[in-house]
């Protein structure tokens, strides 16, 4: 077996990027049986453990970084240097007691991280290199290079790499154990590499045959080790009495790529990176994707097998656009919020909270527009502000801490006329805030103006915090309703006691609720959750977005005002605020982050919308997005429709006012290529349809083709790269065509991969119809 695989993936800065990018797993003995358990779910390349505390592990993120994380949850207690790694090892004989690592970075070169007034990233030597490992003794390392060569890397008046010597075989994959050198060939075996001239590691011995990939020491003993093969099995091979053998210990599909020992535990344990994808072009490990008739978003890696060339995916921010709403009735005020906005028929809705400050009174308004930009207020005579009943407001809480109405459309088809527009809202009982009970207060209404409450008795009791946007609605996903809702628990660093979070609770009636559960996510959130802003979107609705409002303190209790807030609009305002509120320069952002389950979650890498320019009012604090998105027309005469979202202005610190921001349909990331040109290969899939659509957008040069192969990579004819034929252009729906434009009903139902080679192209979604 020519055995490249090792090699390939670790070079994730080069030309393939396969979907192997994937989860930190533990390996542990249960009974007789060893099992593998995902530890963290998100896009990884290496991971190794650290030396000095024993409860900690480093992670190397495919997007940059490397995390110091803790047992039990693996929460990131500390990030160190910012780089893109490929490979860590532990560096032991430093004698740093700094918990040092040996990396190698995304451009080949071998670097130390190491601490001294924080982690820094100390550049050793540049090179061509694919993986290291700490040497057995001395205080160097040993450095795997891309042609399957070896150097020691050590200190000479510098560090300098010196070449170990010519082997007879190249290498994948290299670790120390014991002692020991032991090594993966290109031919998948087991090597014991040795120096049999003096130092100079030149010598190889075979120990056992097989499709290996990569090696680990094993803490049961001195001779034994964790192999890998690309079929996704992990061995335990024994080499006791010098005759090695390989015995099976966990069955795939998981195929590993990245190991380490657990070197605090002496029984064997493992930490692995894991994730599908062999060599570039053969068949992914697993099941293939059923994706039947869904549209498909290019948010994460489901479709995503190897990214070549200069192909990336690319996170889209929505655009500002105007002011669609200015928050000056007398009966509104500074922190108008909590909005909810929807479509409705040839119309659409909007609900708000209108107050003035943090006290009563505060109410839930309403307004509606033809086509969710030119937005009126009608008169519903319904409650009296100041004598007069000429106002939009359709609920006034009666508690001193109660909340506003969260709206929606009831989609449950079993809905009841009466019931066709349901509401929750926050209650509070009698005491002091923090201790007395909590609940949300059922609604519902005909008409979506008249509102009517369905019970004394609220839900979810004592289940949440509810001072925040708290949502209902009917999930089609699992047929029930869906909650989610704002509460406190844990820090997700581990750093405090308890910070601001988000919890989902589901039930089959209206009325009657569940206790809810955290939400989880893929990676460590940068910032509190205080708003959430999840719903299915419409047209993937199997997919779960989320615009959180993101909460943070920029001070410390030891500098409430940090320097860099001199420097921003409203200084002596913002002083103010942090005296009355004690809280040390508080700011508020937007995360996008989306779900498959609804309970787990990924995030986007950078934050969704950013403040924007400074101006007067602000950068400040709980300026949140409206719940949730909706199309509307494009203000180009002719383009397709686009996604809106509203978001306020100026909270507390002015006159609340609502932005209206817009965003590509399905624009959230994007595959993008540059003019030079890269592809994506998605792993198997299985479809329903005939026609293959997809949302594109490439400039006059660029352009797209597609191909279909079977799961094991190989073209289908008729449907060969040579047979497509090139599009280009700016859509949201274009068919792919091929020549004589054969039918795809021929191949649904069979597992097949698409390859689409683009330039200068973005593709943010597909669809089989």
């Amino acid at each position: 077996m020519n055995n490249t695989f090792a090699l390939s993936t670790a070079l994730v800065f080069g030309m393939v990027v396969p979907a192997a990018l994937a989860d930190i797993d533990y390996i542990e003995r249960s009974g007789k049986d060893w099992i593998a358990t995902s530890r963290v779910s998100a896009e990884f390349t290496s991971v190794a453990p650290s030396v000095n505390t024993p409860s900690r592990i480093f992670t190397a993120s495919a997007g940059g970084g490397v995390e110091g994380r803790d047992l039990p949850g693996l929460a990131v207690a500390f990030r160190s240097a910012a780089g893109l790694y490929i490979d860590l090892a532990t560096r032991k004989n430093g004698g740093a007691g700094n918990n040092d690592l040996y990396a190698v970075s995304s451009e080949g070169a071998v670097v130390w991280l190491c601490y001294s007034d924080g982690w820094q990233e100390v550049p050793l030597v540049t090179g061509d290199y694919a993986a290291v490992t700490e040497a057995v003794t001395g205080d160097f390392a040993v450095a795997l290079r891309r042609d399957g060569g070896i150097d020691e890397i050590a200190w000479s008046n510098g560090w300098k790499p010196r070449p170990a010597g010519e082997l007879e075989q190249p290498l994948v994959d290299i670790t120390t154990h014991e002692g020991h050198y032991y090594a993966i060939s290109t031919d998948g075996d087991l090597l014991e590499v040795f120096a049999s001239h003096g130092d100079i590691l030149d010598g190889t011995r075979k120990l056992l045959e097989g499709d290996y990939i990569s090696v680990a020491g094993n803490t049961s003993g001195p001779d034994q080790l964790w192999l890998a093969d690309a079929k996704g099995g992990l061995f335990i091979a024994s080499g006791k009495d010098g005759a090695w053998r390989a015995d099976h210990a966990v069955e795939g599909p998981t195929v590993y790529r990245n190991l380490h020992a657990d070197i605090h535990h002496k029984d064997g344990q493992l930490w692995a990176v894991g994730g599908g994808g062999t060599d570039p072009g053969a068949t992914t490990v697993g099941k293939p994707v059923d994706i039947g008739s869904r549209r498909e978003l290019f948010l994460d890696n489901l479709l995503v097998d190897r990214l070549e060339g200069g192909a990336q995916r690319v996170f889209h921010k929505p655009v500002p656009r105007e002011v669609v709403m200015k928050f000056d009735q007398p009966w509104e005020g500074n922190t108008c919020g909590d909005g909810v906005v929807f479509r409705d028929g040839d119309r659409y809705r909007m609900y708000y909270r209108a107050q003035n400050g943090e006290n009563p009174p505060r109410f839930t308004c309403y307004a509606e527009s033809p086509d969710g930009i030119q937005w009126k207020r009608p008169s519903l005579g319904l409650f009296e502000f100041k004598g007069s009943k000429d106002n939009n407001i359709v609920h006034q809480p009666t508690g001193f801490h109660d909340g506003n109405l969260i709206v929606f459309r009831d989609e449950n088809p079993d809905a009841t006329p009466d019931a066709l527009y349901k509401a929750v809202a926050p209650r509070v009982g009698p005491g002091n805030w923090s201790s007395a009970d909590k609940d949300l207060a059922i609604w519902k209404s005909p008409d979506g103006i008249h509102w009517t409450m369905v019970q004394e008795k609220g839900v979810l009791l004592n289940d949440g915090n509810f001072d925040s946007q708290n949502l209902v609605f009917w999930d089609p996903n699992i047929k029930a309703y869906r909650a989610y809702y704002r509460t406190s628990a844990q820090a997700f660093d581990n750093m405090n006691n308890w910070q601001r979070q988000i919890k989902t609770a589901t039930w089959p009636d209206f009325p009657n609720s569940n206790p809810g559960k955290l939400l989880t996510y893929t990676s460590t959130p940068s910032a509190q959750f205080y708003t959430n802003v999840i719903r299915p979107y419409h047209r993937a609705p199997h997919i779960y977005l989320g615009m959180p409002g993101m909460y943070d303190d920029r001070g410390t209790s030891a500098e409430p005002f940090p320097p860099a807030l001199e420097f921003l609009p409203d200084v002596e305002l913002r002083r103010k605020q942090v005296k009355e509120w004690g809280r040390a320069g508080f700011m508020s952002d937007a995360q996008l982050m989306w779900s498959r389950d609804g309970t787990t979650f990924e995030l986007s890498p950078t934050t969704f919308m950013p403040p924007g320019p400074e101006r007067p009012g602000s950068w400040t604090y709980s300026d949140n997005v409206f719940w949730h998105l909706v199309e509307t027309a494009s203000d180009m005469e002719g383009a397709a429709p686009e996604l809106t979202l509203y978001r306020t202005e100026f909270y507390y610190v002015g006159q609340v006012q609502l932005r209206r921001y817009t965003l590509r349909l399905d624009g959230f990331a994007s595959i993008q290529t540059p003019t030079s040109g890269g592809e994506l290969t998605t792993p198997p899939l299985i479809f329903k349809g005939s026609q293959l659509s997809m949302n594109f957008a490439s400039s006059a040069f660029g352009s797209l083709r597609v191909e279909i192969q079977d799961a094991d990579g190989k073209p289908i004819p008729g449907f060969a790269l040579a047979d497509s034929i090139e599009l280009y252009g700016d859509t949201v729906a274009r068919n792919a065509i091929w020549k004589n434009n054969p039918d795809l009903g021929a191949l649904a139902g069979k597992p097949v991969r698409l390859r689409f080679v683009m330039r200068d192209a973005d593709l943010y979604s597909i669809k089989f119809e």
